[in-house]
């Protein structure tokens, strides 16, 4: 039998032609198109594939989340990356849950404002077998392998508010009215008022008559604290060191019902706008104001350098957690009194001077 073969050009001239017949069929095989990569043997990572961030917050109950949750969903927007929040509304439990069901969604980067540094310590290990970065944001997860921290310094947090109070109360009854046990940044707060208060207690200048904790940062807490105290001191307190704007609130309010409003030396954190409004008006003493805009937008643009496996570039800081040094961003805060107010609200431009001097409700 005999066999026919085909000329070699023949072959070629085939071989061409099946080439271009396929490189012209865009309906099916567009290299842009990443569902079609695989096709070609390609990874869809080969592609600048939009990141997504897991937010994991504590809550959004408080002014300054909210406001933050907003400003770092607008930049990672405008770097055009999508963000997942989830508000674990202070409960530890439900946040541990929130996580893993992000790590299950196979974010590029977690993100978490913890409610427990212990609890969240475990999600950050869930979160780093399953190959994704973490950031710190705010308060600092201890014994945890995080890939970054942007915070404050709380140590110097509180030594500011303790110097603030002492300057202006360098004699005394003093109530120290703490945040929540479980918070490292409480506990680091409460590290600097002892660096300021410590030598003037043992001195006999003043005296700290009451100090308490409050679960979840509870303004309601803070409010019964400074009842208590003022029953078992006979109304005699100079100065109340809150940890921050909720519980200055709650403390103020008890002053109130004792005739005590602005006879009292008050501080907070958080730049709320009712504790702008209390200081314009003269019953809480200062503030920290923590540009929130600012704060947020850094957030977002370090976690999108954490799923681009990157150290974030202003990460000039390191922080110790027990695990290690941890590359950090620090960031800063301004003392807000009666007397600077006017300027930081303007340079801030986050309310403006109508909003601060209505009386509030209204």
């Amino acid at each position: 039998m005999t066999v026919r073969r085909f000329p070699l050009i023949a072959i070629l001239l085939l071989s061409v032609t099946l080439v271009l017949s396929g490189c012209t069929s865009a309906e099916t095989n567009d290299l842009s198109d990443p569902d079609n990569l695989t096709q070609w043997g390609f990874s869809e990572h080969s592609t600048d594939k939009k990141i997504t961030i897991g937010l994991a917050l504590g809550t959004l109950k408080e002014e300054r989340w909210a406001n933050e949750r907003m400003f770092f969903e607008e930049e990672a927007k405008k770097k055009g990356a999508l963000v997942i929040t989830e508000d674990a509304n202070m409960d530890e439990e439900r946040q541990k849950e929130q996580i893993r069901s992000l790590i299950e969604k196979q974010v590029d980067v977690l993100v978490i404002v913890a409610v427990n540094e212990k609890t969240a310590a475990e999600s950050v290990a869930e979160a780093k077998k399953a190959g994704i970065p973490v950031l710190a944001y705010s308060r600092m997860i201890q014994n945890a392998d995080l890939d970054a921290f942007i915070g404050f310094d709380a140590v110097k947090i509180g030594e500011t508010l303790a110097k603030a109070a002492t300057e202006n109360v360098p004699k005394g009854n003093y109530m120290i009215i703490n945040g929540a046990p479980i918070d490292n940044n409480a506990k680091q707060q409460k590290i600097g008022y002892n660096n300021i208060l410590g030598t003037l207690a043992d001195r006999g200048d003043i005296s700290i008559i009451c100090e308490g904790w409050c679960e979840n940062w509870s303004p309601e807490k803070a409010y019964e604290l400074t009842k208590a105290a003022l029953d078992d001191n006979g109304s005699r307190i100079d100065a109340i060191i809150a940890s921050n704007d909720g519980m200055a609130g709650g403390a103020i309010r008890a002053l109130e019902e004792y005739g005590l409003e602005g006879s009292v030396f008050v501080t907070g954190t958080d730049g709320e706008l009712a504790a702008l409004r209390r200081i314009a008006k003269g019953t809480q003493s200062v503030t920290l104001l923590f540009p929130q805009k600012e704060f947020a937008e850094e957030g977002a643009r370090a976690a999108i350098s954490l799923a681009n496996k990157m150290i974030p570039a202003d990460a000039t800081g390191k922080t110790n957690n027990g695990f290690g040094d941890i590359p950090t961003i620090f960031a800063r805060f301004v003392l807000v009194t009666r007397d600077n107010i006017d300027k930081v609200i303007s340079e801030q431009g986050l309310y403006n001077r109508e909003e601060i001097y209505q009386e509030p409700g209204k």
